[in-house]
């Protein structure tokens, strides 16, 4: 019994943390579409790290051609093997060759050429629509602010496994629009950023790492008392495509996870902990109930895959509401399984 009632304590922590998650979200404040005056001095540049993107990048570069406020285009190639740099050329972008190896490089080799106050990142493979950048360089200008975080989605949703991604990953992101509202985050994703260049940590990415030049660039802000806000605003989001199987969506997740051994943050690390706890409770119970056959231990393991469940799901249906995600009870039911392979593996 005692493991049992360590059980329900850890998922009632984990129930704690949810709930706090989606009440900051829903006092995030929206930014209202025309509502703000662009900065006079607005100019933007946006850098674009590309390897081996020759099949996406056309899609992206077509969308930052059609945005309502004007924006300059950097390609930063980080030694593509296919035309990628070819195909931009052609499309009348700026291409330059990176100084060094990885994501972080390029954006290192790109920053130091741009000219404009403010600087966005987008990942090669999203897709922005046509107010994008209005609508992220006007939440820096409403708020004051040296960094704004975009929204990503993830798509398309017309599969579980698709859609089983799409809420996971809405679910990151409402907590991180959440803590960085209240100021306890400093978090987002390095596939829509924008920047003002004259404060942007070129010598805080870390380049030793696999991933991280999101946090590593937002931390450091933070540290240096500059504002960060959350754009809540439906027209900043990115869209990105969904991870085709198991062996990719865990590589993408080990390449994120990597970050964390240089980066510090309090909330990441007890939030990393919560979830970690969660999982291997549930899956000593799971293991429990295969090896002993005991009806006990099996209701008990029951009663709290219940509770997890009940759980994720009002976190699934605030991720739902806020990205455009359909949702049905199969997903709901089949989340925590799923999870816990993703946390597993």
């Amino acid at each position: 019994m005692g493991f049992f009632a360590l059980s329900i304590l850890i998922l009632s922590s984990y129930a704690w943390a949810i709930g706090k998650w989606i009440n900051r979200w829903r006092k995030v404040s929206k930014v209202n579409d025309g509502a703000a005056s662009i900065l006079v001095d607005s100019g933007l540049t946006v850098i674009v790290p590309s390897r081996d993107e020759a099949s996406h990048l056309p899609l992206l570069l077509a969308d930052l051609k059609n945005q309502s406020h004007s924006v300059r285009v950097l390609v930063v190639d980080d030694q593509s093997e296919d035309d990628t740099m070819a195909q931009a050329s052609a499309l009348g972008v700026e291409v330059i060759p990176s100084e060094g190896v990885g994501k972080k490089a390029a954006i290192i080799t790109g920053m130091k050429v741009v000219k404009t106050p403010w600087v966005a990142t987008l990942d090669a493979d999203v897709r922005v629509g046509h107010d994008w950048a209005k609508s992220m360089v006007q939440a820096a200008a409403d708020q004051s602010a040296q960094a704004v975080v975009g929204p990503v989605r993830l798509t398309p949703h017309a599969h579980g496994w698709q859609r089983f991604q799409a809420l996971e990953y809405g679910c990151m992101m409402v907590w991180i629009g959440g803590g960085i509202s209240k100021g306890t985050l400093a978090m987002g994703s390095g596939a829509n950023l924008l920047f003002s260049h004259a404060h942007y940590p070129i010598d805080e990415l870390q380049t030793d790492w696999a991933s991280g030049d999101d946090s590593f660039a937002l931390e450091a802000l933070r540290e240096a008392g500059h504002s960060i806000v959350w754009n809540g605003d439906q027209a900043a989001r990115a869209d990105t495509a969904t991870a085709p199987d198991w062996p990719t969506l865990w590589m993408q997740r080990a390449r994120w996870a990597s970050k964390a051994q240089g980066f510090e943050n309090e909330e990441s690390r007890n939030i990393a902990g919560l979830v970690a706890a969660v999982s291997l409770v549930l899956l000593a119970w799971i293991v429990a109930s295969a090896l002993l056959l005991n009806l006990r231990v099996f209701g008990a393991t029951c009663l709290l895959w219940m509770i997890k469940t009940l759980v994720d799901g009002a976190m699934l249906r605030t991720a739902s509401r806020a990205f455009e995600i359909s949702l049905n009870l199969r997903d709901i039911m089949l989340f925590p399984i799923r999870y816990l392979i993703l946390v597993v593996g």
